[in-house]
């Protein structure tokens, strides 16, 4: 090592030399540029040594598992490239999972689970209540209808003959004007002659409104509370979209707005006793309510009262009140949701609240990953309280104000800002749908709602409904006590009661909470498990790296040169032995190599050995721990210095306690990757809520199936005169008898729709001689005509012709109209299907024309929104002349049912009940099952779930659970009977059941039920064909909740007083509406994903290892290597050396190492 620099200075005092010699100059110059050349390949080689020496002595010194096998003379090049190579790999697959941990840590690091504690409702504020009387105005104060129809024959008849002058004057006209601006929208028409008077003024609408009113104390007769008696307290005057109404238990004015930027010309909020003062009297410290249980001795009743002959009915259809039950920090929109309280009729709503926590620590989140606001997060400009509902509504009075230079009454506005007119209030409610109602085709720069970014917020409570109604007709009782109905009605007193109670259906509700699911410290610990499973990396071993890359170097430069004599160094088996060796030490070496090759691996392994713990097995020094050990064990070891016999028996025992230690903590480890095993095998899928809510127009509007009680038109068939004609004529067993084919035809094929008691009464119809051959052609010809039967159907706010969207569906039920499901030849495997008749119809082929049609995707339309604004609206038409109560008997109606579009729906299997004569409205809460990529690698035994490329059906395209359950019935009523109900898929080779199959028929659907053993005894083939069917669950299905409520519905008397209703046409049918739309804008789907994946199982072990043993998979490798490859190379090295001479000796076999002084 010292030659190098002696010729580098020789050469330097050469170049001193040649330089004084000019004469010379040419030769000097080449031989210096040669010799430069020299002193930098020498200086090159120097820094490589001493690189090399510091990548060695890291090697050597390492904490990292495996690179001590990248240098060392007893290891050829082969084994170090394998190594290098395993090493490589390791760190690869470290990285790659390392890099699953991020994107796990990055992009859900939010999970939404169930609180492990329950909330009591006495610690819940109770919600707001907030009533809006469908009947805006007082005839007494203002009489409408007079005014109104008087204004319109004198302006239609001044048309006639122009010397007519109108009487009315322009303050009636304005008053009139006034009161438009919340009646139904027919008055809102472009066409309606009152926009022929814009240039008429109107009053201050507000105050106008407020005036006409009905009388709030006469409205609210009683208000009950078992938690407080001052009910009224908790009371205030609100102005809504829906006029004036009147809210229980909600903040104040002052609480609810920034009073420096709203306007100041009228409240929005006012207090029950004062209309003019601001704030709330007598409730204490501003304080809202807590009721002190549950069930309907803690109810909130609230007892409502009209008059019918004070009030003027042609402004609204409705005769009740709507109701929204919303947070006390919401301000009311009861045109995106409200119940129905109609006149009459007690209400009884219980309530289950939805409450949504979110854990303070996901403050360090954004709001987009935790998909939520904290208050302090989104300020609003007229809100003082964040929630989705106010920002929703100040982002609609922004864009109303863009869209239409002024907003609605009731929106919150500035001093700058006006009210819109009544030649403008169709603008508002444009606003509103251009809004809310969502357009699929949007881009970001369009979509003004999302730019408003209305996420809920972080602690949210959403309350879900369970309705019962029942009329009642105590107020007539009550009246006369007092006095005679002659009297009262001569005082327009005659009263109309409705009574509404809300209560918490239980005491304790469990809350949901978003909370972290892999935080910084979830990941840091995966990475260690990783690291440390893969490469045994620890951070020290980092640190390490730092230290012999920036650290170390700087130390062995300042290291003074070894001038003395220096022994020959060679690197030994056991780097912690080295000693200097002498001639009289070689036959102590030889006899060394003559031992057995295995105890010289075994040797090796336990001084190299990466394993902690293992390199203690074979040590003849005292430990560390050993020098540890009490005084009265330190004397025996000082006696053992004087006694070999001692010292062998303490070494032998400090082996084989470290022996122990190490197969405990095998064992220990052993058992904990072995349960870890046991639940990534055994529960891998987790079923929790997702992270991020789903906005509804992302999905897909459900499909709505309606079905007619009444089965057939009486002009085609008098089924009632029939069955009794038939009774009469022929008894019931004479079956030799003959009538008209066609009748016994019709009459057959329309039994097949009647319930259970019809067929009990009426089982000689089986027997009658008819053919049955077209049975489904039959009742198409009978059935009642679509336009009779929907009149209008609105969607989106738009009125539009129901035969665009709506198919006529054969099911079990019958002839049923069916809005927004796919077309038949999407749901069917049409090659597997008979050709004797479709089972859809459409009226109009709308899925030809999707250009005109808006959000259709697939086939089927998707939400535009929430709210009653964005839903779905059909006026169902029932000519009373065709009720018949012979085949469904006394529930007469309609039967509905809510679906996937591409679900086929068997209606009799679950459905909802529309009575006639009712303004029915169903709000949507969708239940979503969404199962991540990540679960789609197991098995579905394992997530318990089909996805439609596992399941195929051989009817159906699309595999759903309902799809697979009715291709089952299928299969077993084919079975059992030989035939298949007219309604169910069939190849062609299955038979129509005729009506002698019905009883079969109807056992059929029992022996797929998983109780049916209990009851019936089926054929083995029957039970074994029913497991076979292991309908589970699709991976990704959705379920609606539904809300319902209702109220009568007096459309003879709304469309009398319009004019709309000619006199022949009186008491021949009745209306019913029904309206459905999505509750909430937003919801949260469930979601099946992976619980313990690959990465958390190898983290997990990479952890236990590390902890118990410092095991990583280089430390099984190397053991490997040490049982298979070392042996054979340390066997022939000992060969060659035995084969030396006396004073030569092996450098890889010597076990020890002479040190330099």
């Amino acid at each position: 090592m010292e030659t190098p620099p002696n010729v580098y200075i020789m050469q330097t005092n050469q170049d001193a030399h040649h330089a004084l010699h000019p004469v010379s100059w040419v030769r000097t110059s080449t031989a210096n540029t040669s010799n430069h050349r020299t002193g930098m390949s020498i200086r090159a080689k120097l820094m490589s040594a001493q690189v090399g020496a510091l990548f060695e002595e890291y090697c050597t010194e390492s904490s990292v598992h495996g690179v001590r096998f990248f240098v060392g003379n007893q290891r050829s090049t082969c084994v170090k490239l394998t190594w290098l190579g395993v090493f490589i790999l390791s760190l690869v697959g470290c990285g790659v999972m390392i890099q699953q941990a991020y994107n796990k840590w990055d992009r859900t690091p939010v999970i939404v689970t169930l609180s492990e504690v329950p909330t009591p409702v006495w610690d819940m504020t109770f919600p707001a209540v907030t009533i809006c009387p469908e009947i805006k105005v007082l005839n007494t104060r203002y009489n409408f209808t007079h005014e109104f129809e008087t204004l319109q024959s004198q302006w239609y008849g001044r048309k006639g003959n122009k010397n007519d002058t109108i009487t009315v004057s322009e303050e009636s006209i304005g008053k009139m004007k006034a009161i438009i601006h919340h009646c139904s929208g027919i008055y809102k028409n472009v066409n309606n002659f009152i926009f022929n008077f814009n240039h008429v003024p109107e009053p201050k609408l507000v105050d106008f409104l407020r005036n006409v009113s009905l009388d709030r104390r006469s409205v609210f007769t009683m208000c009950s509370s078992t938690s407080d008696a001052r009910c009224t307290n908790y009371m205030q005057v609100t102005l809504t979209n829906e006029g004036i109404c009147y809210s229980f238990n909600m903040i104040s004015q002052e609480q609810m707005f920034h009073a420096e930027v709203l306007h100041h010309e009228y409240n929005y909020l006012d207090r029950w006793d004062d209309d003019t003062s601001d704030g709330i009297a007598g409730r204490p410290d501003e304080q809202l309510l807590k009721v002190a249980g549950s069930g309907l001795d803690a109810a909130i009743g609230f007892n409502l009262i009209h008059y019918p002959l004070k009030i003027d009915t042609s402004c609204v259809r409705g005769r009740g009140y709507k109701v929204l039950i919303h947070e006390p920090t919401v301000y009311p929109d009861l045109s995106k949701r409200n119940i129905r309280l109609s006149v009459s009729q007690t209400l009884t709503v219980a309530l289950k609240p939805n409450i949504m926590l979110t854990a303070p620590e996901l403050s360090k989140y954004g709001a987009q990953k935790r998909q939520c606001y904290f208050p302090h997060e989104h300020p609003l400009r007229f809100f003082r309280q964040y929630n989705q509902d106010n920002c929703e509504l100040e982002c609609l009075t922004n864009y109303t104000l863009q869209r239409c230079g002024c907003v609605h009454f009731s929106m919150p506005r500035t001093n700058e800002t006006r009210v819109c007119k009544l030649e403008e209030a169709h603008c508002p409610a444009d606003a509103r749908g251009v809004l809310f109602i969502r357009k699929q085709h949007r881009n970001s720069t369009e979509d003004y709602l999302q730019q408003c970014d209305c996420l809920p917020a972080c602690s949210s409570v959403r309350f879900d409904l369970q309705i019962t109604q029942d009329s009642h007709t105590e107020e007539r009782e009550v009246r006369t006590k007092i006095e005679t109905e002659e009297e009262l009605q001569a005082k327009l007193l005659i009263p109309v009661y409705s009574v509404l109670q809300v209560y918490y259906q239980d005491t304790h509700f469990i809350p949901a909470q978003r909370s972290e699911l892999h935080g910084l410290v979830d990941f840091l610990a995966n990475c260690g498990g990783l690291l440390g499973l893969f490469i045994g990396v620890s951070l020290l071993s980092i640190v390490e790296a730092i230290y012999y890359i920036a650290f170390r170097p700087v130390s062995l430069r300042k290291r003074k040169p070894d001038t003395g004599e220096r022994v020959q160094s060679v690197r030994c088996i056991h780097p912690c032995e080295c000693a200097i060796v002498s001639r009289t030490q070689m036959e102590t070496f030889r006899k060394r190599l003559r031992r057995s090759v295995r105890a010289e691996v075994f040797q090796e392994y336990c001084a190299n050995s990466s394993i902690h713990g293992v390199r203690y097995f074979d040590r003849d020094e005292r430990t560390s721990c050993e020098r540890c050990i009490q005084p009265s064990v330190a004397l025996l070891l000082s006696m053992s210095l004087t006694c070999p016999c001692l010292l062998s028996v303490l070494h032998s025992a400090a082996r084989f306690w470290w022996l122990v230690a190490f197969l405990l903590s095998m064992a220990g480890c052993g058992i904990m990757i072995y349960k870890t095993y046991v639940k990534w095998n055994q529960v891998p899928i987790i079923v929790t809520f997702s992270e991020k809510t789903t906005p509804v127009w992302e999905m897909q509007f459900p499909a709505i199936t309606i079905c007619p009680e009444t089965k057939m038109s009486v002009a085609k068939l008098n089924f009632t005169a029939e069955i009794n004609a038939l009774t009469e004529s022929y008894g019931f067993y004479d079956t030799n008898r003959t009538a008209s084919d066609d009748v016994i035809e019709q009459v057959k094929a329309v039994s097949q729709l009647c319930n259970m008691i019809f067929h009990s009464s009426n089982g000689w119809l089986q027997f009658m001689n008819g053919t049955e051959d077209n049975i489904v052609g039959v009742l198409r010809n009978l059935s009642l005509a679509p336009a009779e039967t929907l009149a209008i159907c609105m969607y989106g706010n738009h009125y539009s012709n129901c035969d665009n969207y709506l198919t006529e569906t054969i099911t079990e039920e019958g002839i049923c109209y069916t809005f927004n499901m796919v077309p038949e030849s999407e749901i069917f495997r049409k090659e597997s299907l008979h050709t004797d008749y479709n089972y859809t119809k459409g009226w109009m082929n709308y899925f030809e024309d999707r250009d005109r049609i808006m959000d259709v995707r697939n086939g089927t339309l998707y939400a535009r929104g929430a709210g009653l604004h964005a839903g779905l609206t059909l006026y169902l038409k029932h000519i009373k002349e065709d009720t018949d109560y012979m085949c469904t008997g006394f529930s007469q109606g309609y039967k509905l049912m809510i679906h996937d579009p591409d679900e086929y729906p068997q209606v009799s299997m679950r459905n909802m009940r529309l009575p006639i004569g009712h303004e029915i409205s169903i709000a949507l809460k969708p239940q979503m099952m969404i199962t991540s990529q990540s679960a789609a690698d197991y098995s579905w035994q394992k997530r318990q779930c089909f996805f439609n490329h596992e399941r195929q059906l051989r009817f159906f395209q699309v595999y759903s659970q309902e799809n697979c359950e009715l291709e089952c019935l299928t299969n077993v009523t084919r079975e059992l009977c030989g035939c298949v109900r007219f309604s169910m898929p069939r190849a062609n080779d299955t038979t129509v059941c005729t009506l002698m199959m019905w009883d079969c028929m109807y056992d059929a659907k029992w022996f797929v039920r998983p109780d049916f053993r209990q009851n019936r005894v089926p054929d083995k083939l029957i039970t074994d064909m029913v497991d076979r069917c292991n309908c589970l669950p699709a991976c990704s299905s959705v379920q609606y909740d539904a809300e319902i409520t209702q109220t009568s519905l007096d459309m003879d008397s709304f469309l009398r007083a319009n004019h709309d209703l000619p006199r022949d046409k009186a008491d021949k049918f009745m209306i019913t509406t029904l309206a459905i739309y999505f509750k909430e804008s937003y919801f949260i789907t469930s979601k099946r994903s992976e619980l313990y994946g690959w990465v958390d199982f190898l983290a997990n072990c990479g952890g236990l290892l590390g902890l118990f043993m410092g095991v990583s998979i280089l430390s099984l490798l190397e053991l490997f290597y040490y049982i298979t490859i070392r042996p054979f190379s340390v066997r022939k090295r000992t060969r060659i050396a035995e084969q030396r001479k006396p004073n030569e000796v092996h450098n890889s076999l010597l076990a020890v190492v002479a040190k330099a002084e």
